[in-house]
């Protein structure tokens, strides 16, 4: 379901938990991030957002329902059943007690790869992090010999305002246009719209 939605324009997946098991939203979301924002594609998880008002969500979500059927939250109940009485797709998962949520991690596993499989990326492959690993050993090694960080060039610098990034963010960001907000920003104080 997560990959198929996707596919189809629901590319952000809000995890809804009853307060006793919040804190297995945070870990699904930190999956579904790494396991499947690559090559221009993926879910964007959203764990822990104050539910707002059901009129206020566009057609890009899908919303998983994490119900501890020892402790019931009846706001979120509510907030669950207004999502779906508005036509959001809604996937309600009940636990018997928190000791359940250790089927959650298996289930969510399975469902990850499942999507990245629909999405046409390799949930498995993490090129990325990996790089970061091997960066981060570069520079412990070099603190651990000098004693201190290497000094980073900013691409952008004036009027005291400087961005830092690697160079093929950089590029990145001008392909966009982005290349005019540090500029923007470089003018002087924001100003409030009228």
């Amino acid at each position: 379901m997560i990959g198929v939605l996707a596919l189809n324009g629901r590319d952000k997946l809000t995890v809804l938990a009853s307060p006793s098991i919040a804190a297995f939203a945070a870990w699904i979301e930190q999956l579904v991030a790494e396991s499947t924002g690559k090559q221009g594609r993926g879910v964007i998880p959203i764990a822990d957002e104050p539910l707002g008002d059901v009129s206020a969500y566009g057609t890009d979500r899908l919303f998983v329902y994490l119900r501890d059927d020892a402790q019931p939250d009846a706001q979120r109940d509510k907030a669950a059943d207004a999502l779906e009485r508005r036509g959001h797709p809604i996937v309600r998962i009940r636990l018997h007690s928190p000791a359940a949520i250790a089927q959650e991690f298996f289930r969510f596993e399975i469902a990850t790869a499942v999507a990245g499989a629909i999405l046409g990326i390799n949930p498995f492959d993490q090129p990325d992090v990996e790089a970061s690993k091997v960066a981060t050993r570069a520079v412990t090694e070099a603190f651990e010999k000098t004693g201190a960080l290497p000094r980073e060039t900013p691409v952008f610098e004036k009027n005291g305002v400087a961005l830092y990034t690697d160079p093929l963010n950089a590029e990145a960001l001008r392909k966009l246009g982005a290349a005019t907000t540090p500029r923007k920003l470089a003018q002087g104080p924001l100003r409030e719209a009228q």
